[in-house]
């Protein structure tokens, strides 16, 4: 293993945890008549939709958040393998390199929907910034490997 390659999975396998984190740690953190507090992550939040019987927005949550980030993820690793030919995945990973920012808009749709009011309020928490960091740099990641692809 050269040392790009070991750069590359290096900061593929940091962009994945901080993807896991992300799910699990508590994005937005409600406080209502300024006593009661809850955090909800995105786990949390995709369950109670799916308890809510809101299957619609279960379904788009978990296309945009869970299956194509986890595809991409996957194609990025078999990238970086050394059998990465064989497959001739670029073109997959390309397509759903277009929704790296969904899973993004997603969240901010979430955050505009919980409205502000005069007693409630949301702050942002961890598995916000976790999540952030995993979109911003699964996106350059990509970059790099059509870079370094196409030369």
């Amino acid at each position: 293993m050269n040392l790009n390659n070991l750069y590359f999975t290096s900061i593929l396998m940091l962009s994945f945890s901080s993807y896991l984190l992300g799910l699990f740690f508590p994005v937005l953190e409600q406080t209502t008549l300024f006593f009661f507090h809850k955090n909800l992550s995105i786990i949390s939040s995709t369950i109670s939709l799916w308890e809510s019987k809101e299957f619609f927005l279960f379904i788009l949550i978990s296309l945009f958040v869970f299956i194509f980030p986890l595809l991409k993820y996957i194609l990025l690793f078999v990238i970086s393998s050394k059998h990465s030919k064989k497959f001739g995945i670029k073109k997959l990973l390309h397509w759903i390199s277009r929704y790296s920012f969904v899973d993004l808009f997603v969240i901010s749709i979430i955050i505009i929907l919980f409205k502000k009011s005069w007693f409630i309020n949301y702050n942002l928490e961890m598995g916000f910034y976790f999540f952030f960091f995993s979109v911003v740099s699964s996106f350059i990641i990509s970059l790099n490997i059509y870079k370094i692809k196409n030369q």
